[in-house]
């Protein structure tokens, strides 16, 4: 199996290439991610993992198109990205994007009235909205809820029970 780890930071991973913007120890090598094409052959990896790395790139869809290439064709791509109702989606003034639970359905083939948009798509996507437990007890009971019936979550004020991140 060959990985990636992108945008890496200081979470080295044993058995990937870790890449990130900055040289920090174990980085195998330094990438700009805002830079295309990725300098990565085509259908050169099993696993790409992506965390907590999306909401800074300036194009989420340039971005999603080079792991497409560079994925191989049944591999898999881990994503985690901030959930917009996150407050530290928006403290953070080096984020760009932000998500909601379908954002992505955009990227999958035949999931999204508008993947119409893209010259490419990822065959099939499973997500799931985490939310952060270490002083909210109440989340142990809204997250599976809100995993079950997200449209209801995110669009009425149930969402006054902030996510953290969502799970790709």
């Amino acid at each position: 199996m060959k990985g990636l780890n992108v945008g890496c930071g200081r979470d080295i991973k044993n058995g990937f290439i870790n890449i990130d913007l900055v040289k920090l120890p174990g980085v195998d090598k330094v990438v700009d991610l805002n830079t295309f094409p990725y300098p990565f052959k085509s259908d050169s990896f099993d696993t790409i993992l992506c965390f907590n790395v999306l909401e800074h790139l300036t194009s989420l869809e340039k971005s999603l198109e080079e792991f497409h290439r560079i994925l191989k064709s049944n591999g898999v791509l881990m994503l985690k990205v901030p959930h917009f109702t996150y407050s530290g989606a928006f403290t953070d003034p080096t984020h760009i994007h932000f998500f909601s639970y379908n954002t992505l359905d955009y990227f999958v083939l035949g999931s999204s009235d508008f993947n119409y948009y893209f010259q490419f798509g990822f065959s099939k996507i499973t997500k799931k909205i985490s939310f952060g437990k270490k002083f909210a007890l109440w989340n142990y009971i809204i997250e599976p809820l809100a995993n079950k019936f997200p449209a209801l979550w995110e669009n009425t004020p149930l969402r006054i029970f902030s996510a953290e991140e969502i799970h790709i």
